[in-house]
């Protein structure tokens, strides 16, 4: 497939600076054809020379392979999430995201009560005992909605 070199670049993952420096340490490519023109890029003749700039010369078995289980493991993949078995990333970051918003929201919330609660409180052991329940309250409270 000929394509860009921003596409090439998309395609490896990498940015057209890496690109043009690839190009200069040997990289096939298809030079433009007249000015305000792009290069163009054989991607199977790109990947090929990278796997052999990094040393290691393309087995098409062995890419097969491994592209057959990459497959697999996305098709597993895909079948836990279905079963509920596997959860999206994003999902998981957003319900940890509320629950320690809860924590904190819950847990900011206790020098108020405390100081309401205190100015009963006539020795240290009672305002000891006042700022302990707050706390459990406000854990058990905690706890139970999660």
């Amino acid at each position: 497939m000929i394509v860009s070199k921003k596409k090439l670049a998309e395609i490896f993952g990498k940015s057209t600076t890496t690109i043009d420096r690839w190009m200069e340490n040997g990289m096939p490519y298809q030079p433009a054809e007249g000015r305000g023109k792009a290069n163009k890029y054989d991607t199977a003749e790109c990947i090929e020379w990278y796997a052999i700039s990094k040393g290691r010369k393309l087995d098409y078995m062995e890419e097969r392979t491994r592209l057959t289980k990459l497959q697999a493991d996305k098709q597993e993949m895909e079948l836990q999430l279905m079963q509920g078995e596997l959860l999206k990333a994003d999902e998981v970051i957003k319900k940890w995201s509320d629950i320690f918003n809860q924590i904190r929201t819950n847990l900011m919330a206790i020098p108020t009560r405390a100081a309401t609660l205190l100015q009963g409180a006539g020795t240290k052991k009672e305002a000891k005992n006042v700022i302990e329940n707050l706390l459990r309250e406000t854990l058990d409270k905690i706890a139970n909605k999660y």
